[in-house]
């Protein structure tokens, strides 16, 4: 289906990535848990999953930013510890998006606002970044159901 906002979570592709990276964690997938982000239940993200995670990351041969975006927003989500180097790793990923790069300016937007969120990210304290409504109400919002 492609992307249905300029969200960093608004597409299939950042799907299918959270989708590897919760193989990677062994995150289960589960629809109807109510503590489920993005349909998987999350273990504790402790450094070593990070680590886990990091080497997921530079496994990527494509979309790595769309990856590192992804990455950044389930770190924060999950209040998970992110060094001085993974948040210089993630920004620099994050920054060469090529959508925002094309000269979309709501791309530009939801970068710019996902870097921020990474600089002022503290560890240990969750921080939604994902403001994606999902594609059932872009639809709504549409008039397509």
């Amino acid at each position: 289906m492609g992307w249905w906002s300029h969200n960093v979570m608004g597409g299939d592709r950042p799907l299918d990535l959270l989708g590897s990276i919760a193989k990677t964690l062994g995150a289960p997938f589960d629809a109807k848990s109510p503590t489920a982000w993005h349909c998987y239940e999350w273990p504790t993200l402790t450094p070593e999953r990070v680590t886990a995670a990091t080497v997921w990351l530079d496994t990527c041969r494509h979309d790595r930013s769309i990856a590192a975006q992804v990455l950044a927003t389930l770190l924060m989500a999950r209040g998970a510890p992110i060094g001085d180097a993974l948040r210089h790793k993630l920004s620099l990923l994050i920054e060469s998006d090529e959508w925002a790069a094309e000269g979309d300016y709501e791309r530009r937007g939801e970068i710019d606002g996902l870097l921020l969120a990474l600089m002022r990210y503290r560890d240990g304290t969750p921080a939604d970044y994902d403001n994606d409504p999902g594609l059932l109400a872009k639809l709504a919002e549409k008039g397509a159901l």
